[in-house]
């Protein structure tokens, strides 16, 4: 639990290389590891769609070494290292890569990495020539943070991404937004065909209002002007979905009593990283 709320996913950074990396997650948990993607991430666990979510696991050359341009915003940018030694004992720390994120976690505030100027909040939004698909997700997390009652910390900030999104999102990029409908909002599994404008979302349940639906969508009207979220909601309709039932339907809420409708300003709650070294 973190701030009363129960953790989405852990992810993890390694300090060897990612085959190193791979052969000592083998050892211990035999074909449950893999290598994906162009940054080798290290995946582990449950398999993407099925009843869970995948561990998911970095060279720390990326996160500790790398500029703030690849961090996520300060409360989703700490690691808690456990050395684990053989002794039974332990030494545990919480590292903090922007000096902000412990105290923007426990404050519910939602803070950008870095200098506070809207010059390099753009920087901050390209990173490495990210794609503007990926620049669109990166805006769309603040959101995440929104829907567990986090607040900007200050109209600078909020102002400056709700104008960047509003401003990317259009009809010629909805695949910056339904992913992270997809994925985030509805627990599925995104798939797309983009030769011929198919989009698809595999789901546990094709209940489309959820309390996590509603919750999101509450935060988005509060803090999007109309036209904004209503060209975004028409992406919805572009969706197929495919239902495929599990033990744990992606529409309901984690243990929650009830969805929260955000307030205008508001924010949401940590993801926090976990580090594992292997040696």
């Amino acid at each position: 639990m973190i701030l009363g709320e129960e953790l989405n996913d852990v992810d993890a950074e390694f300090s060897c290389s990612s085959e190193k990396a791979l052969q000592a997650c083998r050892g211990k948990w035999q074909n449950m590891c893999r290598l994906v993607g162009g940054r080798d991430k290290l995946e582990f666990g449950s398999n993407q769609g099925d009843d869970g979510i995948p561990l998911e696991a970095f060279n720390w050359n990326e996160t500790f070494y790398g500029e703030t341009v690849l961090w996520e915003y300060t409360a989703n940018s700490l690691g808690f290292y456990d050395d684990g030694n053989k002794t039974g004992s332990s030494n545990k720390v919480i590292v903090d890569l922007s000096g902000y994120g412990f105290h923007d976690a426990c404050s519910r505030t939602i803070r950008i990495p870095g200098e506070q100027s809207i010059e390099a909040f753009e920087k901050w939004l390209i990173g490495y020539n990210r794609p503007m698909a990926k620049q669109v997700s990166q805006l769309l997390r603040f959101w995440k943070l929104r829907q567990k009652n986090f607040t900007a910390v200050d109209a600078m900030t909020q102002g400056w991404v709700v104008n960047r999104l509003c401003e990317m999102t259009t009809p010629q990029h909805p695949e910056g937004f339904l992913p992270f409908y997809c994925s985030t909002i509805r627990g599925g599994l995104y798939a797309s065909d983009k030769e011929r404008n198919e989009y698809f979302c595999l789901v546990g349940s094709a209940d489309q209002n959820s309390e996590r639906v509603k919750t999101y969508e509450a935060c988005f009207q509060a803090d999007l002007p109309a036209d904004c979220w209503n060209e975004l909601n028409s992406y919805v309709s572009l969706l197929k979905y495919i239902t495929a039932p599990t033990s744990s339907p992606p529409s309901q809420s984690n243990g929650g009593t009830g969805y929260r409708f955000c307030k205008s300003g508001a924010v949401l709650t940590a993801g926090i990283f976990v580090v594992f070294m292997f040696s």
